[in-house]
């Protein structure tokens, strides 16, 4: 009581406008903590667009505190929506992975804000939630594949996880970076496993016989998880029937060619269950 009779919470959204990043920072902190009840501090437009235009101002820890309140926002209307998106523009040209994965994720919840979906009475020219997620995913395509190729073991690993979501939510946009994906003697197990599942989902009539092929020198690796992984992953193009005229031929002839493979137990145990899969298919 005594402190509602304060205003400290009014004194805190003043504070919001201090010249000084770092005092910004700690109110977002503070008035996150205060409201955490409520979901957190009270966001509207002019506080919102005051933040973001002042972005570049902030430490690392600053930028995340405050991509952290965009998903909150809903923006008024589409306009309101790319204007933000605008804003933010340049943090994902950032060397800051966090700041960068969490841009994307603000992105996506303006698209899903903002899009017209079945039912809505806009304009027949307003851009759906799906188009919207689509155009959000080719412009951090970029960022993306710059940090995947650049980022620790650990951040490869998440921004992976990442990627994979994304393929899922908007195929075929990721498809002409498969060489991004490609297993390098130096990487580690857990990200060479990874790597080769999402290679699957990226099979199309241009680029399946390289990926197919990549795949194919995998199968007899030392690791026995990862032969197993590759030859799931070719099933799945044929499967799938991504990989365009005569893919799902080719494969099943390489999967009929495992079986012979005695002196690798799994690989032709893997290929029988996945010839078998296909057969049903």
């Amino acid at each position: 009581e005594d402190f509602d009779k304060a205003s400290f919470n009014d004194i805190l959204y003043d504070m919001l406008r201090d010249p000084d990043s770092s005092v910004v920072t700690n109110c977002i902190l503070v008035l996150n903590e205060i409201m955490a009840d409520s979901g957190g501090m009270a966001l509207n437009r002019a506080v919102m667009l005051h933040l973001l235009n002042r972005i570049h101002e902030f430490s690392e820890f600053g930028i995340l505190s405050v991509l952290d309140l965009v998903p909150r926002y809903i923006p008024a209307n589409d306009d309101e929506g790319f204007q933000i998106m605008n804003l933010l523009d340049p943090v994902l040209r950032t060397a800051n992975a966090g700041a960068v994965v969490a841009t994307i994720r603000a992105f996506l919840s303006i698209a899903d804000a903002v899009g017209k979906r079945p039912g809505d009475d806009r304009d027949e020219d307003s851009p759906t939630v799906d188009d919207l997620k689509r155009q959000v995913v080719v412009r951090i395509k970029a960022p993306l594949v710059t940090l995947l190729a650049s980022g620790s073991s650990e951040l490869t690993y998440v921004l992976l996880k990442y990627v994979d979501q994304l393929i899922d939510l908007c195929p075929g946009i990721f498809d002409d970076e498969y060489r991004v994906f490609y297993v390098r003697y130096h990487d580690q197990t857990h990200i060479k496993h990874s790597k080769v599942r999402i290679l699957a989902k990226l099979a199309n009539p241009d680029n399946a016989p390289d990926i197919v092929a990549e795949l194919g020198e995998l199968v007899a690796n030392v690791d026995e998880m990862m032969g197993r992984i590759a030859v799931q992953s070719m099933a799945s193009i044929a499967m799938h029937d991504s990989g365009g005229q005569g893919a799902v031929e080719s494969i099943a002839r390489r999967l009929v060619e495992m079986l012979d493979l005695h002196g690798i137990p799994h690989i032709s145990s893997e290929a029988a269950t996945s010839l078998a899969s296909l057969v049903r298919r």
